[in-house]
């Protein structure tokens, strides 16, 4: 019974080598076709950051933090955005990273531009205008602009009003008569409050003036007075027949095209 068993291991390790040997033979003979066109082609992409410590997102997938030296990446067009949670704005673009080649970037998030900031000290609504927002600065323009009409016109009223309170006091002072004097005097007390109520609306007009003002520098300083860069070190040169955005791009050979 023993033996039995042992014949029948042997017999079925036999059966299976022999299958196998056949199965490496057949495979031999066959010719294995392999499409080049298939195998993935790679370049590598360089992004020098600023500030250091900023996050690099690839193709909304792959987020990695600091400089990004040398990385592999298959050929193609691949979006990279850069990011820190310090800072408002963030840098997005799109560039074809083409084969065997490296593509080096200096991305930085935020410079400060005291250029809008001037404009807009010296004409409100200039630095958001500078910076692309034509209808917020201009909205901050005409706010300035009525608040000085205003103002002008509340100034005039004060400096008319306190003229005529300096004539009835004057008027009051010179009369004799008591019963002239004590008319004289409602009369001066009256223009007094006709001049103290056009004193304060002038005062309200002032603070309007500086208000718009100082808003106008905030929001210039806050919201338009940075800007972000990226600037390609290394271009990416296009190749024939590559198609971005719906075109078809065909330029000469090693002509150079910033995406």
């Amino acid at each position: 019974m023993f033996f039995k068993k042992i014949y029948y291991v042997l017999l079925n390790v036999i059966i299976i080598s022999s299958i196998s040997y056949s199965q490496i033979d057949s495979a031999k003979n066959d010719h294995i076709t392999v499409n080049s066109d298939s195998l993935i082609q790679y370049g590598s992409i360089t992004i020098l950051v600023e500030p250091k410590d900023a996050e690099i997102i690839i193709d909304s997938v792959l987020t990695m933090k600091g400089d990004l030296i040398r990385y592999p990446i298959s050929a193609g067009v691949h979006t990279f955005r850069v990011q820190h949670p310090q800072y408002k704005n963030h840098l997005a673009h799109r560039i074809f990273i083409p084969k065997n080649s490296e593509i080096r970037l200096r991305a930085s998030l935020t410079s400060t531009n005291m250029t809008k900031l001037l404009a807009s000290a010296e004409i409100p609504g200039t630095g958001q205008m500078l910076d692309g927002y034509i209808v917020k600065g201009q909205v901050i323009l005409a706010l300035f602009s009525a608040s000085i009409i205003y103002t002008s016109a509340q100034e005039a009223i004060f400096l008319k009003t306190r003229s005529d309170f300096v004539d009835a006091n004057s008027s009051y002072m010179s009369k004799r008569n008591y019963f002239d004097a004590h008319n004289a005097k409602i009369e001066a007390l009256r223009k007094r409050e006709m001049m103290l109520s056009a004193y304060k609306n002038r005062n309200i007009a002032l603070s309007i003036v500086a208000g718009v003002y100082i808003l106008n520098l905030i929001d210039t300083y806050l919201f338009h007075s940075t800007w972000t860069e990226m600037e390609v070190i290394s271009q990416p040169i296009i190749e024939p027949g590559l198609s971005i955005n719906g075109i078809t791009h065909t330029p000469q050979y090693g002509v150079k095209i910033n995406l």
